[in-house]
């Protein structure tokens, strides 16, 4: 497997490939984590939305591999975006853990938590990246970043005077559909294949002695067709504008 990526900003260096865990049943993730780490992955990736993090943390525990040796990411939910301490203090009550290598603002929707059909009046994500800086310094996070944010996004949060602190990641939706596995790390950007089968999850991570020519990596890259898994038709706000193609 390639070497960890340096983060451009932020502390340490992200593993090449992770265990994601989406739409992963409570004890199918619990099972698929003890089993992707005793098989050489050290990132796993959770969400606080996902509804798994207590199972992503005891199948850290069952598996034996000390926790200064795994990458943790995690993710802060819409309609807790005006609460992001608390919304990372469940999260480490949920995974059982001391601190998350990485942080991470879900979606860049702040949503109201007692009608989520409507955004948080007075309140987007700007400000929630104003309450996430200041979780660095706590010793319960290492980086922080955003996830599903267009270039849109990212601009206005670069250019408010508020950010003093350039996002570590930018999570996204990745694949030669939407501009797998060994043409990403080919160009560089960490990837976090899902699976829940042991022989999957062992396959994904088995991406020695091989790699794709100049003129596969330009045929993959050329690829026309776009779609997402990820839509944004749940949210009161619209996400996904096109505007990274």
């Amino acid at each position: 497997m390639k070497s960890p990526i340096p983060l451009l900003h932020g502390t340490g260096s992200i593993p090449p490939i992770g265990l994601g865990t989406w739409q992963s049943s409570a004890n199918a993730t619990c099972l698929a984590v003890k089993h992707a780490l005793q098989h050489g992955y050290r990132h796993i990736d959770t969400a606080l939305n996902y509804g798994n993090e207590k199972e992503v943390g005891q199948g850290i525990r069952d598996s034996g591999i000390p926790r200064e040796e795994i990458w943790v990411t995690t993710k802060l939910d819409n309609h807790w975006h005006h609460r992001v301490r608390e919304g990372l203090e469940s999260s480490l009550r949920d995974l059982g853990l001391e601190y998350v290598d990485l942080y991470l603002i879900h979606f860049p929707c702040s949503t109201d938590p007692e009608d989520r059909s409507k955004h948080l009046k007075d309140w987007d994500f700007v400000r929630t990246w104003q309450e996430m800086q200041k979780l660095l310094g706590t010793g319960k996070v290492r980086n922080i970043g955003v996830s599903n944010f267009q270039i849109s996004h990212l601009e206005r949060l670069l250019n408010d005077p508020s950010c003093k602190v350039i996002p570590a990641v930018n999570q996204i939706e990745l694949h030669p559909y939407n501009p797998s596995l060994r043409w990403n790390l080919q160009r560089g950007v960490s990837v976090i294949p899902k699976s829940i089968t042991p022989a999957r999850i062992d396959s994904n991570i088995d991406l020695e002695g091989f790699e794709l020519s100049p003129d596969e990596m330009g045929e993959i890259s050329a690829i026309k067709t776009r779609a997402k898994v990820v839509g944004d038709s749940w949210m009161p706000i619209r996400v996904f504008t096109g505007d990274d193609e």
